[in-house]
């Protein structure tokens, strides 16, 4: 039922800063972002830059014992996963759709056990959010966020924070 779908609750301001970390690199890299779970609410309130086993233009992969270390240090904390971010190199609304690897990636997560979403950037501000198998909502509060289309928003305005 719709009570149990997990909301995930994202600040405008988390969106604007992972778009500014990763727009700051040529190839791609992979921001783990953290938050609470308050019954089917999830936050998204923490970005984590992960250290990469390999960044090219337009793949990258975690440092396996690195993203190892934040799934521990979260859970020490409380803390959970809730979503993770990458860019893809591409402009353009079309440009952001989960490729082979990125749906790969969220089946392990989500057969892990972790209630994560993925959300990926184009190189011009628009991100798209995806899962495999888990149904989820969004829940955007803050401004210079634009919502596009089912799962894809654009960044609108700089926040200058």
């Amino acid at each position: 039922s719709s009570a149990e779908t997990p909301t995930f609750l994202i600040s405008s301001t988390v969106l604007h800063l992972a778009y500014d970390q990763l727009a700051k690199i040529k190839t791609e890299s992979i921001l783990y972002a953290s938050g609470s779970r308050y019954g089917n609410i999830l936050t998204v309130e923490r970005l984590i830059p992960l250290k990469l086993a390999s960044s090219e233009f337009g793949y990258a992969s975690a440092d396996l014992n690195d993203s190892t270390k934040v799934l521990c240090e979260l859970e020490k904390t409380g803390s959970v996963m809730t979503a993770y971010f990458h860019m893809h190199p591409g402009k353009g609304a079309g440009s952001n759709h989960p490729s082979s690897i990125d749906i790969d990636n969220q089946t392990r997560m989500e057969r892990g056990g972790f209630q994560t979403i993925g959300g990926i950037y184009s190189r011009d501000g628009f991100v798209r959010f995806f899962a495999d198998k888990l149904n989820y909502r969004i829940y955007i509060t803050g401004k210079g966020i634009q919502h596009v289309g089912s799962d894809l928003y654009q960044i609108t305005q700089d926040q200058n924070l």
